[in-house]
């Protein structure tokens, strides 16, 4: 049940570049360019050499999917096998894979999620296939919104271009909005202003395929968000651990501005950065030791990005005042599970009795309530009196001003209904985390048929990953 790593960190050389050169893979560039891409496509990565020892390539700019959607891509090794076997794993429906024996990969073998050397796989284990849904039904959070048009550029307009010459034949489009030579020459080649393109909308047709390649930037700055950002797993998971364990902060005198996740745990630190590197993979998030305490913390800094969190945890006024945004509730339930998945791995914890989650927040307690009731989950509040009560923090003694709120799950049986809706979830025991599902009727896998070995001296790849896990052939 324990999490698996599949990381070029923890294997010797024996145990890596494991998958052929055809097996395929999908990427997401800087620009949010999806390609679906063969390994031996990245060959212009590397210096042409026959050896045996792997040449790795770090990246981190791009994205790549995983086992439950895009994750940066940390690097790529490359090295000549020398006539190693190879084996080709044949499923009873779905593409062949086909690895090296020390390469590690997880199946099902009697229904138990296991984690083997592929030399040890045998016929009627089952391969585990990606969990993956695009864009989770292409809702959208429109930034347009919630963002203020004084400051605000609309950048990477050539598609928009393009579109109004093709449909509206619009040849020039700051002669269509009226933009005067003196705005043009301060706008700079390639922008438009927010405001332009509000007229633009109200006036003309524009599809979402085409809103989507627009990007917001404010005046003389370098940050820029997507006009439409997609509500993912992703973007669930960045509200969720700034809920439970970060904030917003942001002194507009001094132009600081900051988004802030907080814990003392590197997964969670390296899943948070993850998850605001796959919306936003130009941004910076960087990690820093807290003085005087065991945490990191992960921080990044962009106006535009913090106008977002507060115009949409604006509510946030305090820990004892929170409340679930609503595009959380309106969203699949897919993102209902990662921003709960976010929540319970800072103020939570399931044990074999039952699970448990604390907040000061009487409204946030009620909405989680409400949440997992969607998912058909029940639990349960329960109210401890903590107001006026003492508290002493290293020498120094204060008084609460809150009283505390417990949600529980009333049995065994609820408990393993919400543990199924978890990506993955913390223990009692410190740092110590656990497998996206121990159900194996929640994993979609299909048995393997054959095993075939040949040798071979040809390049073989290992991936690099923040999750992990690759998505290679549609098999984790």
């Amino acid at each position: 049940g324990d999490i698996y790593l599949n990381d070029l960190d923890w294997y010797s050389t024996g145990a890596l570049n494991c998958y052929r050169d055809t097996t395929n893979i999908s990427i997401k560039e800087t620009n949010g360019q999806i390609k679906n891409i063969k390994l031996k496509d990245l060959n212009s990565l590397f210096e042409e050499n026959e050896n045996a020892i792997p040449e790795i390539k770090k990246l981190e700019d791009r994205m790549i999917l995983g086992r439950n959607g895009w994750t940066l891509f940390k690097s790529i090794s490359r090295r000549k096998t020398n006539k190693e076997d190879l084996y080709t794993i044949t499923p009873t429906r779905g593409a062949f894979l086909q690895l090296t024996g020390n390469h590690l990969i997880p199946v099902l073998r009697e229904g138990k999620e296991t984690l083997l050397k592929v030399k040890e796989v045998k016929v009627g284990d089952e391969l585990i296939k990606a969990n993956y849904s695009d864009f989770e039904d292409k809702q959208f959070i429109d930034v347009e919104q919630i963002t203020e048009d004084k400051i605000l550029l609309i950048s990477n307009i050539s598609k928009l271009r393009k579109y109004l010459d093709y449909k509206y034949d619009i040849t020039s489009l700051r002669s269509h909005l009226g933009v005067k030579d003196e705005e043009s020459s301060k706008l700079g080649i390639g922008y438009i202003t927010m405001k332009h393109l509000k007229t633009l909308k109200e006036t003309l047709d524009i599809p979402e395929e085409v809103l989507m390649t627009l990007e917001i930037k404010e005046y003389n700055g370098k940050g820029r968000l997507p006009l439409l950002i997609p509500i993912t797993k992703e973007l669930a998971k960045i509200y969720g651990y700034i809920f439970a364990d970060g904030s917003i902060y942001f002194n507009e005198e001094n132009g600081s501005y900051h988004a802030i996740f907080c814990n003392s745990n590197d997964f969670l630190i390296n899943d948070f950065k993850t998850s605001i590197k796959s919306i936003l993979p130009n941004y910076h998030v960087g990690v820093y030791m807290q003085e005087g305490t065991p945490c990191k913390k992960a921080m990044v800094s962009s106006k535009l990005l913090v106008q977002l969190l507060f115009r949409t945890l604006g509510f946030k006024d305090g820990a004892a005042n929170i409340k679930i945004p609503q595009f959380i509730f309106d969203s699949s339930d897919e993102v209902k599970k990662a921003f709960l998945t976010a929540l319970y791995n800072c103020d939570g914890h399931v044990r074999k009795e039952g699970s448990n989650y604390s907040t000061v927040s009487e409204g946030l307690a009620n909405d989680i309530v409400k949440l997992w009731d969607t998912l058909g989950v029940n639990v349960s509040i329960r109210k401890y009196k903590t107001k006026d009560t003492k508290y002493e923090v290293k020498g120094k003694t204060g008084t609460r001003n809150y009283d505390t709120y417990s949600i529980t799950t009333p049995s065994s049986e609820e408990k393993n209904k919400l543990v199924e809706h978890l990506m993955f979830y913390r223990g009692l025991e410190k740092d110590q985390f656990y497998a996206e599902t121990l159900k194996p009727k929640l994993i979609k896998s299909e048995k393997i048929k054959s095993i075939e070995t040949i040798k071979i001296n040809e390049y073989v790849y290992d991936i690099e990953t923040a999750e992990h896990w690759v998505n290679a052939n549609g098999w984790i």
